[in-house]
């Protein structure tokens, strides 16, 4: 399969390659060659130098390719974010539709769900599913929560399918490898506004490939994608009663399982967390 990336010189997009690679050709596109991005990673790959917000380059880039990792975006806040989020989700899809390319997996976020940089916010219930009702409360969150509903119509209209990963934090390897030898007692309250979840770029990355390869992947979906527990060491339910009282348990968490629920991308595509800083 030819698959196109998106985001190509960004920490994601560096795994994503790492892992897609293995058995599908490549293209790559971003604004700086993956040598010149932050990651500084050198690869043979057909590579197109362009913005998201510029159509035509985005058209080229997509004519030919048979599906779309699409991970560029502007991963936090700044005055240029909600225009190359949400314009650049929309020119990717619409020159897919254009291109007659019918699948695609998206970086979405946890964040347009209920998340705030302001503070925490108290979820609804937990565990926190893809029924939640999306409110976000920035231009970030907003902008990945345009995403979803331009790939839900672009999946209604014109037939493609897509799948928006809705990430949480996302470690890097040796984040998770360290993390355990750290002094993190504090993380319960301090990680609270996150509710308290991350996942490995590792993981990530695996989602992104399987979604796209999957025979059986539904016409539009938003998934979660955690790691399988938490920051802290104590129990999830009882942070959860303690930061939270009187929040909705929709059913207990086990463990140190995570707010998060990833059971949508379970039967979607057959994707589960495997890296956790515990087991390392």
């Amino acid at each position: 399969m030819k698959i196109l990336v998106t985001g190509a010189s960004g920490f994601v997009g560096k795994y994503a390659i790492q892992e897609m690679e293995k058995a599908h050709e490549l293209r790559l596109f971003s604004r700086r060659h993956p040598r010149d991005g932050r990651e500084k990673f050198d690869t043979k790959h057909p590579f197109s130098a362009g913005d998201l917000r510029d159509r035509d380059a985005v058209l080229k880039a997509v004519e030919g390719v048979d599906a779309v990792a699409h991970i560029g975006a502007n991963p936090w806040f700044s005055p240029e974010t909600f225009d190359i989020n949400a314009n650049g989700t929309y020119n990717i899809l619409e020159a897919m539709r254009a291109s007659g390319v019918k699948r695609c997996a998206i970086a979405g976020s946890d964040w347009g769900v209920d998340k705030s940089d302001r503070g925490p916010v108290v979820p609804a219930y937990v565990p926190v599913d893809e029924a939640y009702p999306c409110r976000p409360h920035d231009h970030y969150g907003l902008s990945k929560v345009v995403g979803e509903q331009v790939a839900e119509m672009f999946s209604r209209e014109h037939g493609i399918s897509v799948a928006t990963m809705r990430i949480t934090g996302v470690w890097r390897p040796e984040r998770t490898g360290s993390y355990g030898h750290e002094d993190h007692r504090n993380a319960v309250e301090g990680a609270a506004q996150y509710w308290w979840s991350y996942v490995d770029v590792r993981d990530v990355a695996r989602a992104f490939r399987m979604a796209i390869e999957a025979p059986g992947l539904p016409p539009n979906g938003s998934y979660f994608l955690t790691a399988p527990d938490t920051v802290i060491d104590e129990p999830t339910m009882e942070a959860v009663r303690r930061f939270w009282p009187g929040v909705r348990i929709k059913r207990e968490i086990p463990g140190r399982g995570s707010v998060l629920s990833w059971e949508n991308a379970r039967k979607a595509f057959g994707w589960e967390p495997v890296f956790s800083w515990k087991h390392q």
